[in-house]
């Protein structure tokens, strides 16, 4: 089995990853994507979500996404009174496609798209920083060199929680038939909120509060942003 290369990885599948998550079409190829899309509610309700709890504190504020994908949350957080979005991610077919829409969409030019990986991203000039299902794909050391970069800005990043629950084991299932067995060690990650506390308390400590809705199964939220009622991380 090769070594995965993310960018390769990510530009090949993630424009038809999303409208298999995000789209409206019912008429998925398979029984496998039928069976996923069905499993990844709760990649559809993040996003839902992260954009009701950005949106409620982002106005005049500078707003960082990594791994933003083709940049679906540009035009709602700019909506919500954002003074500037900028989006980067790995694969340069998402931002193409961001690109594209930015357009199409009549952005303003405070919206900005770049493809780069976590080690080619310079410091961060952002009051808000935040990602949805990125840490699942990072390793420890990329998730520390995230915070780093990301200095005091507020963050809110989505992740897949380490549970013993029936739609978790769907979804590794659903992963190892879709790619994981090709893919090997290159799946999603489990993890829990202390252990990305930890890393982010690297670079200071602060309040971090981990955020769960049903709606999310067994996704959470890791957060500094004020008015989140979720529970401390100790």
């Amino acid at each position: 089995m090769t070594a995965v290369n993310p960018r390769d990885f990510w530009d090949n599948k993630i424009l038809r990853w999303e409208e298999g998550r995000y789209g409206e079409s019912q008429d998925q190829r398979s029984v496998l994507e039928r069976l996923a899309k069905r499993a990844s509610s709760s990649v559809r309700n993040r996003q839902i979500v992260a954009a009701r709890l950005i949106g409620e504190c982002c106005r005049d504020r500078r707003v960082v996404e990594i791994g933003c994908g083709s940049g679906r949350l540009a035009a709602p957080l700019m909506a919500a009174g954002a003074a500037s979005y900028t989006g980067y991610d790995v694969a340069p077919a998402a931002i193409a496609e961001a690109e594209r829409c930015r357009q199409d969409d009549g952005l303003a030019d405070t919206v900005t798209f770049v493809a780069a990986d976590i080690q080619a991203m310079p410091a961060l000039e952002a009051d808000i920083v935040f990602s949805l299902g990125l840490f699942d794909w990072l390793t420890d050391a990329e998730i520390a060199l995230l915070f780093e970069k990301c200095g005091d800005a507020d963050f809110l990043h989505s992740f897949s929680e380490k549970r013993a629950t029936a739609s978790q084991w769907l979804h590794r299932f659903c992963v190892f038939l879709a790619y994981g067995w090709r893919t090997g060690a290159y799946v999603p990650r489990y993890q829990t909120a202390g252990e990305l506390a930890a890393l982010a308390r690297v670079h200071g400590p602060r309040p971090i509060n981990v955020y769960r809705d049903p709606a999310l199964a067994f996704g959470a939220m890791l957060s500094t942003l004020p008015g989140i009622q979720g529970s401390p991380v100790r």
